[in-house]
């Protein structure tokens, strides 16, 4: 595959997954307000046009340096600074999410009624 090939794989890849990151959402909210039926009708949708995606999208090559094993990976990442960037980034983000979902349970616990002796 050439250089250009590739690119425009790439290309497509990232204009399908981005896509799909924008409407997904919007069109599952949308139709399941309708009804029960109309999520199982989006499922398929949804599976027919991932089918069509992966359909319509080339091949893609083997990778050039396979990393199959840990350290292979990690020499991977650390030699690329946009991946490394990307990386750590996610990584700051996702332990932001990890200590909100921490923080959330006891914060979000609501104690009930207080009821006095009397039962009033």
């Amino acid at each position: 595959m050439s250089e250009s090939e590739l690119e425009r794989a790439n290309g497509m890849l990232a204009r399908y997954r981005t896509a799909s990151w924008m409407a997904g959402p919007a069109l599952g909210g949308a139709l399941a307000s309708v009804s029960a039926a109309s999520v199982l009708g989006l499922a398929a949708l949804l599976a027919l046009g991932g089918a069509i995606a992966a359909a319509t999208l080339p091949a893609i090559p083997p990778a050039r340096e396979p990393a199959s094993d840990t350290r292979g990976g990690l020499r991977l990442l650390l030699s690329q600074p946009a991946l490394r960037t990307l990386t750590t980034a996610w990584l700051i983000v996702r332990i932001g999410f990890a200590v909100e979902l921490t923080a959330a349970v006891p914060l979000g616990h609501e104690e009930g009624p207080k009821h006095s002796a009397s039962g009033c």
